[in-house]
């Protein structure tokens, strides 16, 4: 016999309720949800849903039903009712990751006491677990490992890379581990979504090696991938093909594109990288793409290289030709758009890599000759070389001597020296033909030579002479020294005749000077170029324009002397040939000199002060230069907008001498002659 000694509140058992077995007769006692059937050793307490929570406790004796004889009671039997844990509570339902990272779902704490079993829903195929298996302990699996926390609240699957990739399904229910109570499954289906990891690959266009300062070249980031996650970009740069060293970053984020970068630090390899990011976790992807940088094409230009100035005696026009071919450039990422020559910083003109390309020269010089390329990126190449233009200067002719079959010229541009070589000797009994080595200019109308002997080796003459021809009995006035103690004067003023020729003692008058006003032709010497001795007129009928130049004779048949000459000056509108020779100067091609009067001068002669009046060029832009008897430039000055009607120069370092002033305007050119004292 059971006897109820206490209850919880509003339970439906009253004290000293008795439970006895139907051995004696009685039904079990039910009162309302609570069935409790007992035996001679057990209670059982059933459906107690509704049943007060607590404790309820029993005394229990023994009944003899047949005689009625009862044991004492025994007391301390006790039966606890606990309630049934509530479903958990949803903290999160769905996570995604991607393979190789961890995924992990979790409720919220059921309660105190109380632990979760989670229940598999789905498993994609291949998975180590399938639906209705009961993830309640650490599991190890081939691919993957769950781990619970102490209850079980947080469930973590860690995929290794070959882990099955899909949607992991679960439910869970909280339990009680003391009473056994456990609720019902969740009606949310908790997800772990695995994703396979994406894959980034780099393009560029154009594909292939860069050009050193390359800007139009963009670079790609291609994903593939099946998470449908949003993705973030880090892109970088390096100076180096494997993606070594800093990264220079600066560039856009959050773009399948880096922007356009130029590569100017140096040619070599080098690299760009990206970094993919999604917002699921561990889904990350990185490519790095390697090219090579390369420099712009060094361009190899031909070998110095000389040659020689020749005057035409017939025009005296002045030319000197170079050959050379144009550098030859190897196709590649920085292809030339363009090459160009200059000579002498001259305007440049395009010209075509490889072929074969001349230069023309008017004047004496060493001429620098400069190539350059710039390729579709604008980077540029230059190389030069440089043009040696030898011979005498423009518009001094050599006709290989007079009447002499070995002679020989040359001229030294640093010295402005210049040296005749003969080994013929003229008859000095008769003096009808001249026999000597003999350079040469035109002078039309009136002026002079003037030129100083520093040398004579051997025994024999040198000087100065105006001639009517090259012919060797032409008409002539000539002037000579021994360099010791003698001037010999030579006159011829018949073609054919003999010369008039006398020797005169002088010592170091070796300055010597030829000059002719209309028909009068003079002859003079000098010690020291500035006081002149006069030592011959004479009237010689001649053409307008004679030959002016320098000679050189030996006075013992065979044996050669060499003769050098400074300070030589033709002076003459008409002077060397074509001392404003506009081609030559730089001037400008197809121009001519103006007849008109654009300009004066004065004073003239001057020692010192040069004024230009300029008043018919006011408001213009003028060009102006100042060439010696030799027809090079010894004074510019440019003046882009005339606004004083004179402009004044100092020539007091000039040496005594005629000079030309040349005037540019436009495409006009205007000349005047002054004499520096």
């Amino acid at each position: 016999v059971w006897v109820l000694t206490s209850a919880p509140a509003g339970s439906a058992y009253a004290m000293d309720d008795e439970f006895t077995t139907d051995n004696c007769g009685d039904p079990f006692k039910n009162f309302g949800e609570l069935t409790v059937a007992n035996s001679s050793k057990v209670i059982r307490v059933q459906d107690i849903a509704n049943a007060p929570i607590g404790t309820y406790t029993f005394d229990a004796f023994i009944t003899n039903c047949v005689t009625g004889c009862s044991s004492e009671p025994v007391s301390g039997f006790s039966i606890t009712v606990n309630e049934t844990p509530a479903i958990p509570t949803v903290n999160r339902l769905t996570r995604a990751s991607c393979v190789g990272s961890t995924s992990t779902v979790s409720v919220l704490d059921p309660g105190t006491g109380l632990k979760i079993s989670w229940e598999v829903v789905a498993a994609p195929a291949g998975a180590s677990f399938a639906a209705g298996d009961v993830l309640d302990a650490n599991v190890d699996g081939p691919d993957y490992r769950t781990d619970l926390d102490a209850n079980g609240m947080r469930l973590r699957i860690k995929g290794a890379m070959s882990v099955a990739v899909g949607t992991y399904q679960f439910k869970a229910k909280a339990i009680n581990p003391a009473t056994g109570c456990e609720s019902e499954l969740t009606t949310e289906v908790f997800e772990i979504n695995i994703f396979a990891q994406p894959t980034v690959d780099i393009s560029a266009d154009p594909d292939g090696d860069l050009c050193l300062g390359q800007l139009d070249v963009m670079y790609d980031a291609t994903i593939t991938s099946t998470d449908g996650g949003t993705y973030t970009y880090d892109w970088c740069a390096y100076n180096s093909g494997d993606g070594s060293g800093t990264c220079f970053g600066g560039f856009d984020d959050n773009t399948i594109q880096m922007p356009k970068r130029s590569w100017t630090t140096s040619a070599g390899p080098k690299s760009v990288g990206v970094t993919v990011m999604s917002d699921v976790q561990g889904c990350m992807a990185t490519d790095l793409y390697s090219f090579e940088v390369v420099a712009p094409t060094m361009l190899a230009c031909p070998a110095n290289q000389t040659v020689t100035l020749i005057t035409n005696p017939g025009s005296f026009d002045c030319l000197a030709e170079a050959t050379f071919n144009n550098p030859t450039i190897i196709p590649g990422p920085c292809d030339p758009v363009m090459l160009t020559i200059s000579v002498d910083g001259g305007a440049p003109e395009t010209v075509v890599a490889g072929e074969s390309y001349t230069a023309m020269f008017q004047e004496l010089g060493v001429f620098t000759v400069t190539y350059d390329s710039e390729d579709a990126v604008g980077n540029t190449s230059t190389c030069s070389f440089d043009i040696s233009v030898d011979g005498l200067p423009c518009g001094f002719v050599d006709n290989g001597g007079l009447g002499c079959n070995t002679s020989t010229s040359m001229f030294d541009q640093g010295t402005e020296t210049f040296s005749l070589t003969s080994d013929c000797a003229p008859n000095t009994m008769l003096y009808i033909e001249d026999a000597s080595a003999f350079v040469f200019t035109e002078l039309c109308g009136d002026g002079e030579i003037t030129a100083r002997v520093t040398g004579l080796s051997g025994t024999g003459f040198a000087g100065v002479m105006l001639r009517e021809s090259e012919v060797a009995n032409a008409k002539k006035m000539a002037l000579g020294t021994n360099t010791i103690d003698r001037l010999r004067r030579e006159v011829r003023v018949i073609d054919g005749y003999p010369s008039s020729a006398a020797e005169i003692l002088s010592l170091n008058q070796f300055w010597i000077r030829v000059v002719r006003s209309g028909d009068t032709f003079s002859a003079f010497a000098s010690a020291d170029g500035i006081f002149w001795q006069p030592y011959l007129s004479q009237v010689i009928i001649m053409g307008d324009c004679v030959l002016a130049g320098l000679y050189t004779y030996t006075e013992k048949p065979g044996n050669a002397v060499t003769a050098t000459f400074e300070n030589v000056s033709v002076t003459g509108l008409a002077n060397l040939g074509a001392p404003i020779d506009i081609g030559v100067q730089g001037l400008g091609e197809g121009l001519s000199l103006e007849s008109e009067e654009g300009f004066k001068l004065y004073p003239n002669p001057t020692n010192g002060e040069l004024n230009l009046d300029l008043s018919s060029f006011l408001g213009e832009a003028v060009d102006i230069r100042i060439f010696n008897a030799l027809g090079q430039i010894v004074r510019r000055e440019q003046i882009e907008e005339v606004q004083v009607r004179v402009e004044r120069f100092d020539v007091s370092r000039l040496e005594a001498g005629m000079y030309n002033v040349v005037v540019k305007v436009g495409e006009r050119l205007f000349v005047e002659r002054v004499v520096v004292e």
